[in-house]
């Protein structure tokens, strides 16, 4: 019975090893020139060296103001949502104030209302007050009299 292997999927961590001899050599008679990395893919010193003097350039570098350090489309998205914040306050101003002047208005009908309700009540208590009632009564010649009837009691 023949058996088959499969591979592993399995990645096998990559071992560094140190250069040979050899290649050290080899660097040595090109005329001192140094390389940009040495054969096991580290950098060397010079490359080491290089990248710090970079970073105190950088460093030294004056800095960007704020808007040089936004990018322009995400610049442009922030001023229109500034300009939409900016047209719906403005928009809601405009409609309070319009609504606040209907308030106003309708408190002053209401107002109105109310002076009119009070004449009118006050019209109709005099015409209903018991002085005028009784002048009517005997206009129409009622007699007035004080004993409105017998007391009636409840004891048995």
């Amino acid at each position: 019975m023949p058996t088959s292997k499969t591979k592993s999927t399995r990645k096998k961590p990559v071992q560094h090893k140190a250069p040979a001899k050899a290649s050290r050599a080899r660097s040595a008679k090109r005329g001192g020139r140094k390389t940009t990395a040495s054969a096991n893919g580290l950098p060397s010193w010079s490359d080491l060296a290089s990248k710090k003097g970079a970073a105190a350039r950088r460093a030294k570098a004056p800095k960007r103001g704020l808007v040089e350090g936004v990018p322009t489309l995400r610049f442009a998205l922030y001023v229109v949502l500034a300009c939409a914040l900016l047209t719906l306050y403005v928009g809601h101003v405009y409609a309070t104030q319009a609504l606040a002047a209907e308030v106003q208005q309708l408190e002053r009908e209401n107002h109105r209302l109310v002076l009119k309700h009070n004449r009118l009540r006050g019209e109709f208590d005099r015409m209903t007050s018991p002085s005028v009632i009784l002048n009517r009564a005997e206009a129409l010649g009622l007699d007035t009299g004080s004993a409105y009837g017998p007391t009636i009691s409840l004891t048995e």
